[in-house]
């Protein structure tokens, strides 16, 4: 969010300067008046949006980084209430009707990450209208004057806590809840570059939950780790807080308004090099590094091939004993947990569905060898062509519409995935081979079996596809 749509949206709110009668009885009078929802549609991007264009994640944190005025870092902790709040209501305004104008800037700045210099110069404003309000940003915030800081080389870490998130939000959806006893949770740790011009990079661990629709879309951070300039040295170090306070947790659960409810963590969601380094295993590129069996892989044309489809399976039981000492690299803290670290450690859906399997497929098709490919020229500017026409017919749900096969290079992983469920099959209709279709059903439909859409796509097109 720039600083002029924050100065517009404040300037949408008329203050009356506060009467001095009412001033001395510690009252204030003020009007409020909301520009259309529209407006602020069209100005701000919610905080609970998850972009697949990149790899960043904005969600909700007690804890940000900012610069103050001595241009000195600060660690700013504000509630956790505002992870409940940014996600139980899409309107804003509505919210804010009964609190007072205080949380009212708090909830406003913690929603658009609004610069600390822009809030001082703000409440140097409404100060000079009668309004009593602090004269500093940090004591707007709450900001805590000190937190912990654990040292973890190469970096260093701040534990926001499990308990201290995820409290709140239960007990904001406590009737929502109350007639649950277990809360999964969905794990999720992976690495983001802070700039570009630097090693920089953050390494955060969020927790979501699984199996409650009212809070399938909160995402929240436990733990976060910044480096200078690579990832923790020891997985270990790294994971520490997180696996002593979640073990607590799930020996002893979270009381909730005089209810107990028992955590779990059920699934625990990376990419292939996160996964290799949480689990503490050999790299994806590694001859002994197949996650699923005992395969040993061949580098075959510069990429590294397993071929053998009758080697033993991994179990828990053998990733716990370490039988393979040629994919251990050392202990795995997640061993610590109840769960089966083979089949719940998963690769996440966006880099190895949408970013790999259909990416590498269609540049097959298009651009690889004469025996693989049947996108010559003509058939490209067809096939371009229809998915440009399908550009009216995509609803606002979908983030980004067609574009042309000669962009391939440059779609997102929204884009090969409305190829995958919705597009493909229109204007692939008679231009896939017989091999090239059984490709798609040997390989995606496996693969992508929890979306029920895709059983539809092979059952009603593939007939009219060979």
């Amino acid at each position: 969010m720039s600083r002029r749509q924050f100065q517009r949206t404040m300037l949408s709110i008329n203050i009356k300067p506060a009467n001095p009668l009412e001033k001395d009885s510690g009252c204030i009078s003020m009007e409020v008046t909301t520009k259309p929802e529209e407006e602020f549609s069209n100005n701000f991007t919610p905080v609970t949006t998850l972009s697949e264009d990149t790899t960043e994640m904005t969600v909700c944190s007690d804890i940000s980084l900012s610069k103050t005025n001595s241009t000195s870092t600060t660690v700013v902790h504000t509630t956790a209430e505002c992870v409940v709040d940014n996600f139980a209501s899409d309107n804003y305004v509505n919210d804010c009707d009964q609190i007072s104008l205080e949380n009212k800037l708090q909830k406003l700045i913690s929603k658009y990450h609004v610069s600390h210099n822009f809030v001082n110069e703000l409440l140097v404003i409404l100060r000079s209208e009668g309004l009593k309000l602090p004269k500093d940003s940090r004591t707007l915030l709450k900001t805590p004057k000190k937190h912990e800081i654990i040292s973890i080389e190469p970096g260093s870490y701040i534990h926001i806590g499990i308990e201290f998130m995820i409290t709140p939000i239960l007990t904001k959806y406590f009737d929502k809840i109350k007639h649950t006893s277990i809360i999964k949770l969905s794990l999720n740790i992976d690495g983001l570059p802070t700039t570009k011009s630097s090693k920089s990079n953050f390494w955060p661990i969020l927790i979501s939950f699984i199996d409650i629709h009212e809070l399938s879309k909160i995402v929240v951070p436990v733990g976060i780790y910044h480096g200078k300039f690579k990832k923790p040295n020891s997985i270990s170090d790294f994971l520490n807080p997180f696996i002593s306070e979640m073990e607590l947790l799930l020996v002893n659960g979270l009381s909730i308004n005089n209810k107990t409810f028992f955590l779990n963590i059920s699934q625990v969601i990376c990419d292939a090099p996160a996964k290799a380094f949480i689990l503490n295993v050999k790299g994806h590129n590694a001859y002994h590094s197949c996650n699923s069996c005992i395969v040993e892989g061949v580098f075959l044309n510069n990429r590294m091939a397993f071929p053998d489809l009758n080697s033993s399976l991994r179990t828990n039981i053998s990733f716990r004993n370490q039988h393979d000492e040629d994919y251990h690299k050392g202990f795995c803290p997640l061993t610590k947990f109840n769960t089966n670290i083979v089949d719940n450690v998963v690769l996440e859906y966006m880099h190895n569905i949408c970013l790999g399997v259909v990416k590498r497929l269609l540049l097959f098709w298009k651009k690889g060898k004469k025996l693989v490919r049947f996108l010559n020229d003509d058939i490209s500017n067809e096939v371009s062509s229809e998915l440009i026409c399908l550009k009216a017919f995509f609803p606002k749900e979908f983030s980004r519409s067609p574009r042309s096969l000669e962009e391939l290079e440059y779609w997102k992983a929204t884009e090969f995935r409305s190829f995958l469920l919705y597009s493909g099959p229109i204007v692939l209709k008679g231009r896939l081979k017989n091999r090239s279709t059984n490709t798609l059903c040997y390989y995606i439909a496996p693969l992508d079996s929890c979306y029920l859409v895709i059983h539809v796509w092979f059952t009603m097109m593939l007939p009219m596809i060979y």
